[in-house]
C-alpha cells in the first residue's frame, strides 16, 4: 500500500484516518513467512502481514457496506495471476525498501485501474507501482545498513519466490500498523492456480 501496508498489530495514533481503506492480497506459505520474519528484522516489532497491494490506503465515498458490495461484484471479475519477485530495491528519495515485481506487474497494474474505480476512486499521492515493502519509516541514516541487510536476507533465501493472487481482501486501517479484513472475494480462475 502506498508503499503502506496491509494487516497486523499496533495501537499508537492511525496515520490512515484520513484514508482508511484498502484492498490487498496476502503472500501465505513459505515465501510470506519469510517476508514476515525479514520486515521484523529489518524494523523492529513491525508485525504486518506479508501482502501485494492492489488499493493503496483511500478514503471512500458512500458507506462501507455499499463500498464492500462493489469490490465484492467487480474483484470477483477479475482472473487470478501468479506473481514473481525480482531484486531487493528502493524508491528514490525515499526510505522505503521494497523487493519488485517481475512477474504479475501487469495484471497488478490493471487489477489496480479496474478497482480504482466507482467508491474507490481516489487521487493517490504516487503513481501505483506493484511491489512487496520490506522497510519503511526509518532514519534516512540506515538507509545503506537496512538495505544491505535485506538484500543478503534475500539473496539467502532458498524457498520459492512466487505466490498466486487468487483472493482480495477488503482491509480497514483502525490504528497504527493495525489493519482488519472486513471481507474477502476468490478471483476466477484460482482453482487452476492450486492446481500448480
Amino acid at each position: 500500500m502506498e508503499s503502506t501496508d496491509g494487516p497486523s498489530s499496533g495501537q499508537c495514533s492511525n496515520p490512515h484516518a484520513d484514508r482508511p481503506y484498502g484492498a490487498v492480497a496476502y503472500i501465505d506459505g513459505q515465501l510470506g513467512e519469510f517476508l514476515l520474519s525479514l520486515r521484523g528484522e529489518a524494523v523492529c516489532g513491525c508485525e504486518l502481514a506479508s501482502h501485494v497491494s492492489i488499493l493503496p490506503p483511500r478514503s471512500i465515498t458512500g458507506d462501507e457496506d455499499a463500498a464492500a458490495r462493489w469490490l465484492r461484484e467487480h474483484a470477483a471479475r477479475l482472473n487470478a495471476f501468479e506473481v514473481r519477485l525480482g531484486e531487493v530495491t528502493h524508491f528514490k528519495n525515499s526510505t522505503v525498501i521494497y523487493i519488485s515485481v517481475t512477474q504479475g506487474n501487469q495484471e497488478l497494474i490493471d487489477a489496480h485501474a479496474a478497482l480504482d474505480q466507482g467508491p474507490f476512486r481516489f487521487d493517490e499521492k504516487f503513481k501505483y507501482s506493484p511491489h512487496i515493502t520490506l522497510a519503511q519509516d526509518f532514519p534516512a541514516e540506515q538507509l545503506d545498513e537496512k538495505l544491505a541487510l535485506c538484500r543478503a536476507r534475500w539473496a539467502g533465501y532458498d524457498g520459492p519466490r512466487s505466490f498466486g493472487v487468487e483472493t482480495l481482501v477488503f482491509v480497514k486501517s483502525v490504528a497504527k500498523e493495525c489493519w482488519v479484513d472486513l471481507e474477502s472475494t476468490h478471483l476466477e480462475m484460482a482453482s487452476t492456480l492450486d492446481q500448480r
